[in-house]
């Protein structure tokens, strides 16, 4: 499984590199290379969001309500409901689900779920040490290096 991090760091799950706090340090460098160090938290923030969007492969909106609504009809298919009405997704309740969505794929701590639905704690088990170590770098990095 090939992992992607901020600023094109990319490498196999189970390959991570060593210096991998290193490359994240690099990287930061070079995100908030121009900005002044008055804002250094603020980048640190919004790296640390990049990483965390990354490491659960949050899509753009549309693909997240796409994905939604097709397993809203695939579920009702399944079960011989027929093709939901629009009511169904025109809805404040569907509103909520995609809102659940959202917040569920912004958390730090998050249940990794493969591609085929399953949920693999050993994969999950390494992708939160590669987040906190990246996080970790984040936090620590200083411009005086």
């Amino acid at each position: 499984m090939i992992i992607r991090l901020p600023m094109h760091i990319k490498f196999d799950l189970n390959e991570v590199p060593e210096d991998l706090e290193g490359q994240v340090g690099q990287a930061f460098a070079e995100y908030t290379k121009g900005t002044s160090k008055a804002f250094t938290y603020q980048d640190k923030l919004c790296f640390i969001d990049h990483i965390v969007e990354e490491l659960h492969k949050a899509g753009d909106e549309w693909d997240a309500v796409k994905g939604l609504l097709m397993d809203r009809f695939e579920y009702d298919l399944d079960n011989g409901f027929g093709l939901p009405d629009t009511d169904d997704y025109d809805s404040v309740e569907f509103m909520q689900d995609c809102y659940s969505k959202g917040r569920e794929d912004g958390r730090l701590y998050h249940q990794f779920v493969d591609d085929n639905g399953v949920k693999d704690h050993h994969v999950y088990d390494k992708i939160m040490e590669i987040e906190y170590r990246a996080i970790k770098a984040v936090i620590e990095w200083e411009a005086d290096r």
